[in-house]
């Protein structure tokens, strides 16, 4: 205690330096300094305490808490600080037993509950596996529904959903109605206004931004007559980064008009659970689960058969996926699909197998391409780069494999589809209805290795935008 002085003010008035003042009562309260002066003094009175207990000269002393804090830190800090994490679970408990909005919930995870440990961390360092354990109770409340004992659907990982929001955290809403517009001819999207970018998280273009027409369409930054980017035009109107993502945005060349899909979040994550996008019948769906509707994921199936639509879990259902490829039967031809996509070089490949029923090696192509949104994507369009290549070629009937799951299960079922790739599938969807000897299955990626290697070879050759 020699080498401690009693704290000491200085204030700043009309520009001239007022002081030092000596408070004649020591520290005040909320002082910063009190809480580490409070631990040094309760460290050696816990330790002299310690000491008369063993020499037997008093009894019962227990050490406890003093002002919200420990007067003794032990080896154990989880059972030492066990007292914060009791302290949150017993608040979220009471808070689980009443039926709170999403915005209510924000004020008291942010206001209550993360404020029970800051005045303890202020003086001790916690272990990170308490910091985890109370990290894993407020994402189980956030998440959960309503009143019940329903875990809720986690969308959002808790280190995304605790970032600040400029840096694009808590946007729980955005994931569940993540549904954009997919471009087509452009003449229903504003540019300015709608979401469009499916190359950005908001997929809009920076709304701080002025802009001088907020009804501009997409189609007015193609070039006159013609289906590519006026790259004059674009670099003017936006920012570099905005400018980027239209300019990165494909273009479809087949005359499809513009559409709404779900994009990445809502959708894609649905699609795991119920594959047939027919589930998804309209965006209408996208409001759901944000106001309340649907408690479980069970609510919402039987919401959607209550309208008339067919679900196909993918769980449930066991397509033929053998781990080595099979032979065609006898006078069929079976055509293997893969792409890549290779962030390093910002592109991605197609490969293209067909072979007869022997197994002997017919034809092969492989395309490389400029890049895309996605994977799926990618996918999606080579397979219809293999469906419009095997017009072209003499056959019979063609077996059609790809290792996408995604994009093969939403062929196979009827209902429109509602993905950022459905003006793809919907073209694929086309050449398989108009030629009857074609069919389309899912395989392993072991049974499509051939594909996968030639898939490869435009990385090693350089080719682009040219069969190889």
């Amino acid at each position: 205690m020699l080498c401690i002085r009693t704290v000491s003010y200085e204030l700043c008035f009309n520009g001239a330096s007022i002081g030092p003042i000596i408070p004649s009562r020591g520290i005040c309260q909320g002082d910063p300094l009190s809480p580490y002066l409070f631990l040094f003094c309760v460290e050696t009175l816990s330790l002299a305490l310690s000491k008369a207990v063993v020499e037997e000269t008093i009894h019962g002393v227990k050490s406890g808490l003093y002002l919200g804090l420990p007067s003794l830190v032990g080896r154990s800090k989880k059972r030492v600080f066990g007292f914060i994490k009791e302290r949150m679970w017993k608040r979220l408990q009471g808070w689980k037993a009443k039926k709170i909005s999403r915005a209510g919930k924000i004020v008291l995870i942010k206001n209550v509950a993360t404020a029970i440990p800051s005045y303890c961390m202020s003086s001790f360092l916690l272990r990170q596996s308490m910091c985890h354990d109370m990290e894993v109770m407020l994402n189980k409340y956030w998440w959960q529904s309503g009143s019940t004992d329903s875990k809720g659907i986690n969308w959002i990982a808790w280190d995304g959903l605790s970032m600040s929001k400029c840096q694009g955290g808590n946007k729980e809403y955005k994931v569940l109605q993540g549904y954009c517009w997919i471009l087509g001819d452009g003449k229903s999207i504003r540019c300015t206004r709608d979401p469009w970018l499916v190359s950005k998280s908001d997929f809009k273009v920076d709304q701080s931004r002025t802009y001088d027409n907020n009804n501009l369409v997409v189609a007015d930054l193609f070039q006159p007559n013609d289906r590519a980017w006026d790259r004059n035009k674009v670099s003017e109107m936006f920012s570099s980064a905005d400018a980027a993502a239209v300019l990165s945005t494909r273009i479809p060349s087949l005359p499809v008009v513009d559409r709404l899909a779900w994009c990445r979040g809502f959708g894609s994550r649905l699609l795991q659970l119920f594959f047939c996008p027919g589930v998804l019948a309209t965006c209408e769906n996208k409001f759901f689960y944000a106001s309340g509707h649907a408690k479980t994921t069970l609510d919402w199936k039987e919401a959607q058969k209550k309208r008339g639509i067919t679900m196909s879990p993918i769980m449930n259902s066991a397509p033929h996926d053998p781990v080595k490829w099979e032979k065609p039967e006898a006078g069929w031809l079976k055509l293997n699909v893969d792409a890549t996509v290779r962030t390093c070089d910002d592109s991605f490949s197609m490969g293209l197998v067909l072979r007869d029923h022997t197994g002997v090696f017919v034809a092969c192509k492989t395309v490389r391409q400029p890049p895309l949104g996605t994977v799926i994507e990618a996918e999606a369009l080579t397979i219809l780069e293999g469906l419009q290549w095997i017009l072209t070629l003499p056959h019979g009937g063609v077996y059609i494999e790809s290792d996408s799951l995604t994009n093969v299960r939403a062929l196979q079922c009827s209902r429109d589809n509602l993905l950022e790739v459905g003006y793809i599938l919907d073209a694929c969807r086309i050449i398989l209805d108009s030629r009857p000897g074609y069919s389309i299955s899912f395989v392993k990626r072991q049974a499509n290795r051939v594909a996968h290697l030639v898939d490869r070879l435009p990385c090693s050759i350089n080719c682009q935008n040219r069969a190889c």
